[in-house]
């Protein structure tokens, strides 16, 4: 993987923390220190710390993105549910 070292990790810096990011505080990322685990999702825009495009929280709660199983087909599979 090519990273660009000209640039820090993250958009407002090298690490990450619970101040900015919804994630396992008691699991902190490279050197921050513990945080907070909030065990629940929080609202867009609740660490007030945007990317150059404009978007919060890219981080955070992506976790539900692709906290499904994993199956070699779709026999057996859930069904996705549309609300």
């Amino acid at each position: 993987m090519y990273h660009l070292r000209s640039i820090p990790t993250f958009h407002f810096g090298e690490t990450i923390t619970t101040d900015y990011v919804n994630y396992d505080g008691n699991h902190p990322y490279g050197d921050a220190p513990k945080g907070k685990y909030r065990e629940e999702t929080t609202d867009v825009s609740s660490f007030k710390a945007a990317n150059a495009f404009g978007l919060y929280d890219m981080y955070g709660n992506v976790w539900e993105w692709c906290a499904d199983d994993w199956h070699n087909s779709y026999k057996g599979a859930p069904k996705a549910v549309r609300r």
